[in-house]
């Protein structure tokens, strides 16, 4: 697969970012996770993640995914952003892409979870529920307009996990978690390596979080929300950190006629690309909103190889007809994000909320089940 020579191809720029996130090759994180390196892999020749290195790894037996046949499933994670907007970090932007990508070039529809239930199950007492709803709405416009960007204009069944009949569902599933997956083995459903610092076990709510994640990736769950008793196969595009998670999704499946596969890409780096952007700092961290000039300063301190992932999430094969067609740099890409974030707040914030939802234009509601954005043939 091509790839900037100097940075030594595909397989050479997944290796320094998997080093320098979890100090561990890719070849050793593979194995210990039973996934394959996709480098080499002729299917992906022309999918822009994969040949620039953001696409890592799959499964054995993965099968790419088909149109009017599989389905596509994502969800950016809002950890640590305390629903306030401006603390949106954004691996949102790049975990919630890579799904919208390889829908639009395989042509499978695509499901995306935004897990606003799940912020609200372990925030607790300490954050409104409101306020993470209120993120909700502005969120979906926001993955409305990104989604915009992707040739084709194909839009996501979009997935609200505080809507309550969509809760319920999960949560009926997450019950049947513990049969397969226990506490010990959830509670370590995220790590990789074993850490040198003491690690505090997660509490009741997080577990209760963790159970829902397995959940949600079921063949069965998938046919519920898409409305389509036919799907069978499911291709999870998430990042490598979520691969123990869909794995111990594969344990509860109980019909042999379905597949769950993953297409896991590397986490998105932190500025300094020694952690998970999820994670990292905030002096390491960058932050959809903050503005030009700071985002200039940490563009600065990026290795080249942290750089390059961030110039290449939106691949400019990929992005052909967007805006991003011209000199593609981190601070366009940025600035584009930045510009989509504020419009979609402002139009959230002029739709009146109705029963934890805006009755945003181009969604509709499953009776009984969800509110799910309208799939479109492609033209607005």
């Amino acid at each position: 697969m091509p790839a900037d020579a100097s940075y030594g191809g595909p397989r050479a720029i997944t290796e320094q970012l998997l080093r320098g996130i979890y100090r561990r090759s890719a070849a050793w994180l593979c194995d210990s996770v039973n996934m394959m390196p996709i480098a080499d892999d002729p299917r992906w020749i022309g999918f822009g993640p994969a040949e620039m290195g953001i696409s890592c790894a799959m499964n054995v037996g993965f099968g790419v995914p088909l149109r009017d046949e599989s389905v596509v499933v994502g969800g950016a994670c809002l950890s640590y952003c305390d629903a306030d907007l401006a603390r949106l970090r954004m691996d949102f932007v790049a975990d919630t892409l890579m799904p919208l990508l390889l829908s639009a070039w395989t042509g499978a529809r695509c499901l995306l979870y935004l897990p606003v239930g799940e912020e609200i199950i372990v925030s607790g007492d300490t954050i409104e529920p409101d306020r993470w709803r209120i993120l909700g709405d502005q969120l979906e416009v926001f993955i409305d307009a990104l989604a915009a960007c992707v040739p084709g204009k194909v839009r996501p069944i979009l997935v609200r996990t505080d809507d309550s009949a969509v809760s319920d569902a999960v949560d009926d599933a997450a019950d049947e978690v513990a049969h397969y997956v226990d506490d010990r083995q959830l509670g370590s459903l995220y790590t990789f390596r074993r850490s040198t610092q003491v690690r505090n076990e997660p509490g009741i709510q997080r577990l209760r979080q963790y159970r829902r994640s397995i959940s949600s990736y079921l063949p069965r769950l998938i046919r519920l929300f898409v409305g389509d008793k036919s799907v069978r196969h499911v291709v999870v595009a998430e990042n490598l950190h979520q691969v123990k998670a869909v794995s111990a999704t594969r344990s509860m499946m109980e019909s042999r006629a379905d597949t769950l596969d993953h297409l896991a890409h590397v986490p998105p780096p932190s500025v300094s690309g020694t952690n998970r952007m999820a994670r990292a700092a905030e002096h390491s961290a960058l932050f959809c909103l903050e503005d030009a000039d700071t985002q200039r300063a940490k563009t600065a301190r990026m290795t080249p190889h942290v750089r390059r992932y961030w110039e290449n999430v939106w691949p400019r094969r990929e992005f052909s007809d967007s805006p991003l067609t011209e000199a593609d740099t981190t601070a366009r890409m940025f600035g584009l994000c930045r510009t989509l974030l504020q419009q979609a707040s402002s139009i959230a914030s002029r739709t009146p909320v109705v029963g934890g939802h805006s009755p945003m234009p181009g969604t509709f509601d499953t009776p009984g089940l969800v509110n799910v954005t309208k799939v479109h043939d492609g033209a607005d």
